[in-house]
């Protein structure tokens, strides 16, 4: 909106009062997707919990980047797991008893494609150099406050903001 409204300097004088709505949070985004599941034929549908938390993670991601479009968000993320799922149910990759249960692995598919369009959609292409992670990224500590969370940077060469450094290679 306000890329139309800068693109011609006369047409934002027009406009006298501008509404400023806040982004849906990530728990309302969780909430739209289980009411969408609800409508229609899509009422039988369940989702694993591991699977609502992976999405959860993504709508966080997905809340960062330029364009957020809210519910549109939550509704294409619905449209294209749910095209997940059939294709892998026809393709008896799923149990009948799966028919209607929305999996971590449907997800997953659903994360990754849709990570590879937000890179496209950024324009990148190609990195050279020297690549530095900001931690920033990652919404706190994946692992609770423990021992085996302390010594996860020695052990497996991954911190806990999930940035890995020297393919896992421990010096020492």
């Amino acid at each position: 909106m306000n890329r139309m409204l800068a693109s011609n300097e006369g047409f934002a004088s027009r406009i006298k009062h501008k509404i400023y709505f806040e982004n849906f949070t990530v728990d309302e985004m969780g909430e739209i997707f289980r009411q969408l599941m609800k409508k229609g034929t899509a009422h039988r549908y369940k989702i694993e919990k591991d699977a609502f938390d992976l999405l959860k993670q993504h709508f966080a991601k997905e809340r960062r980047i330029a364009g957020f479009g809210n519910a549109r968000v939550v509704r294409t993320a619905w449209d294209s797991i749910l095209d997940v799922h059939a294709d892998r149910f026809m393709r008896k990759e799923l149990g009948d008893e799966y028919k209607f249960v929305i999996t971590k692995d449907d997800v997953a598919q659903y994360v990754e494609v849709r990570r590879k369009q937000m890179v496209e959609d950024a324009g990148i292409k190609k990195i050279e150099g020297r690549v530095v992670g900001d931690g920033r990224y990652f919404d706190g500590m994946l692992e609770k406050d423990s021992w085996a969370y302390h010594d996860i940077g020695c052990i497996d060469g991954c911190g806990s903001d999930g940035l890995c450094y020297y393919e896992n290679v421990q010096e020492m």
